[in-house]
């Protein structure tokens, strides 16, 4: 890639190339690492789904509820490797191609979006259930629904762009996404083992029980 941008250069050829360089190391790069963590997430999440449906039998609308966050999820990751292998193989080197905003990249906020608003909502419900109080669910969903609305804020902003620097300047709002989302899930997190920790009854067995659940919400996450 240096021997080849060099000889561009020399040439006289990539001087609007170069001056969008830094844009795209602020864009793709980033991209291109988020899809790598993002493929090892997912096969994680084939794991938890697996173990799902074979440990766990839970009412249909909530199997159901599964299918279409994993569907989701995967579509997402698709559209991900997707923009990748457009960007780094059949277009390797083509700057002018690197400077535009592909449509699989506006499309992401659409599948990401419903995915965490689907999961924070059960969750929501979840707490309500467990703990009684409907003042800590109404906080996760609006946390939620304000998360929701900055990722398709983002989403359709992308739309609109026309390149790569274009999508960059809408950082300051998938910040405030990724901030609320992040408030959400450390809510929920923080609410779940509260309210566990408040059902410990000074029994050996259940207490060690109470803290095992508490140690796989922080690591899996699970929806039990």
């Amino acid at each position: 890639m240096k021997i080849y941008m060099h000889d561009r250069v020399m040439h006289g050829t990539t001087s609007r190339g170069v001056e969008n360089l830094t844009s795209q190391d602020l864009s793709i790069g980033p991209m291109q690492l988020g899809n790598f963590f993002n493929s090892i997430l997912l096969g994680i999440l084939l794991i938890q789904v697996a173990q799902y449906f074979q440990n766990f039998r839970d009412p249909m609308w909530i199997r159901n509820l599964v299918i279409l966050t994993l569907i989701l999820d995967v579509s997402q990751s698709a559209l991900m490797m997707y923009m990748s292998w457009e960007y780094v193989v059949p277009h390797f080197g083509d700057f002018d191609f690197l400077g535009q905003s592909m449509w699989a990249l506006s499309c992401i906020p659409f599948f990401s979006v419903p995915v965490s608003w689907i999961v924070q909502c059960f969750y929501a419900w979840r707490i309500w259930i467990i703990t009684k109080t409907k003042t800590w669910s109404i906080m996760v969903v609006l946390f939620a629904a304000i998360q929701g609305a900055f990722g398709i804020w983002a989403g359709i902003g992308s739309f609109l762009a026309n390149s790569t620097a274009d999508n960059v300047r809408l950082q300051k709002i998938a910040i405030v996404w990724f901030v609320f989302a992040m408030i959400c899930d450390t809510s929920i997190m923080t609410i779940m083992i509260w309210s566990l920790n408040q059902s410990k009854t000074g029994f050996r067995d259940t207490d060690t029980l109470i803290t095992r659940i508490n140690r796989s919400i922080v690591r899996l996450g699970r929806l039990f």
